[in-house]
């Protein structure tokens, strides 16, 4: 029998793939341990890593002997970490027929530290919707939508859209999530591999977040009594307010926007200061014209407090678009664009950029922005060019003109579009 350092980590030779189905065999911290790494659970879902604490080992035994000679053990868990990618997500999505919902062409994206979904409203305009991940007990997660922006006239409020994503959500995982995941994915992993599930005394959810274009999940023993929280102040701010709100929260839940309306209006300053229910208060006033005139002033109160309120802006090009303000609508449209290409929400930047330079009466310079968003993020955006080209056309811009047509010659997929663009391509001067 091997006698062994037990603050080593045997070595891999020693995991014993023959009879511990790919556990790593490991000594330190004074015990012993097992781990598995980097394998797919499912099409999408991996596991980053599995630690299990064999507990009662005496020394010396047998390390040549592997992981395997555990595999009976009923063991302790110390960590468990997995990835989710973002084709499980639009998966889930499709599986749950949106159009049900009244929405449509909804994509997800994972962005540094939230995902953005994208869509539009049954025969609608734009929307989009940012989401993120709190803590549900000890290991459970909830995810929070929030940030609800439609890009257009709109039969209702964007203040709903977040409950509409909600109960999307219960259709695709019903209240799987917020309950403990820990045992499901063990049971994934180790049923068949013939592994006990291990005792979880002390596990804890120790990370949630989106990173690296992946949702990153991971359970500590003895890890923090709550986790980091998100550095999303939007975030946070949701999670706080759909609490502190709860009421007229549920109002809006049950697709009560009036009620919903009536009792933020009724709490007075207490909401209108708060950025979470001003931001619910400003897209139920902007949905109802009875209440412009308030919503533009609470719009404008927020603009002064803080400068690029994204919920006011959206405010007010929705009340200028249903005034048919074309003008002002442009303007805000363009610089909530800005602010989201500024924040990283490419989906909202776009929407709202799209939504700015396809107004006829934009002003020249508020549509120019609006396209410069666009096709900083996506230099071939055919739309944004073809804006480009106009406006350039309109000012008598030969290099805005040129540089239209050569990418519209690079990027449009109409023929007819690319030898048109070539013709009209002004001829550099000779000198």
């Amino acid at each position: 029998m091997a006698e062994v350092n037990q603050d080593a980590s045997a070595p891999s030779s020693a995991t014993g793939t023959r009879s511990g189905a790919g556990f790593e065999l490991r000594l330190e911290r004074g015990g012993a341990y097992v781990r598995l790494a980097d394998q797919q659970i499912v099409p999408g879902v991996r596991l980053e890593a599995l630690t299990l604490q064999v507990p009662d080992v005496k020394f010396p035994f047998d390390v040549g002997r592997g992981s395997g000679q555990f595999r009976s053990r009923l063991c302790d868990l110390a960590e468990l970490g997995v990835t989710v990618s973002p084709e499980v997500a639009q998966a889930a999505l499709a599986s749950a027929a949106p159009a049900s919902f009244g929405i449509e062409s909804v994509e997800i994206a994972f962005r540094p530290g939230f995902a953005e979904l994208a869509g539009r409203l049954a025969g609608g305009p734009a929307f989009t919707l940012r989401a993120g991940l709190v803590p549900e007990g000890e290991r459970g997660l909830a995810i929070v939508f929030h940030s609800p922006r439609i890009y257009g006239p709109s039969p209702i409020a964007a203040a709903l859209l977040p409950h509409t994503a909600a109960r999307l959500l219960d259709a695709v995982a019903g209240a799987g999530l917020r309950q403990d995941l820990v045992p499901t994915l063990l049971r994934r992993v180790l049923a068949p591999r013939g592994w006990k599930t291990p005792r979880l005394d002390g596990a804890r959810l120790a990370r949630a977040e989106l990173a690296d274009g992946a949702v990153r999940i991971a359970w500590e023993r003895g890890g923090p009594a709550t986790p980091p929280p998100s550095p999303d102040p939007d975030l946070l701010a949701a999670d706080e307010g759909a609490r502190a709100f709860r009421d007229a929260e549920a109002l809006l839940a049950a697709g009560d926007a009036a009620g919903a309306r009536e009792r933020y209006l009724g709490l007075g300053p207490r909401a209108s200061a708060h950025p979470f229910a001003a931001e619910r208060l400003l897209a139920l006033l902007a949905a109802d014209e009875r209440f412009h005139d308030e919503a533009l002033d609470l719009a404008a109160a927020w603009r002064a407090r803080r400068p690029g309120f994204a919920a006011a802006l959206a405010a007010e090009a929705a009340i200028r678009l249903a005034r048919n303000d074309a003008p002002r609508a442009a303007r805000a449209l363009a610089e909530l664009a800005e602010g989201a290409a500024t924040r990283g929400e490419t989906s909202s930047a776009l929407a709202a950029a799209e939504a700015a330079f396809a107004l006829d009466a934009a002003d020249r310079q508020d549509a120019l922005r609006a396209v410069e968003v666009t096709l900083a993020i996506r230099p071939g955006h055919v739309p944004a060019l073809r804006a480009l080209r106009a406006i350039s056309r309109a000012s008598g811009d030969r290099e805005g003109l040129a540089r239209a047509n050569r990418r519209l010659v690079a990027y449009d997929p109409d023929d007819a579009g690319k030898a048109r663009a070539r013709r009209r391509s002004p001829r550099p001067s000779r000198r």
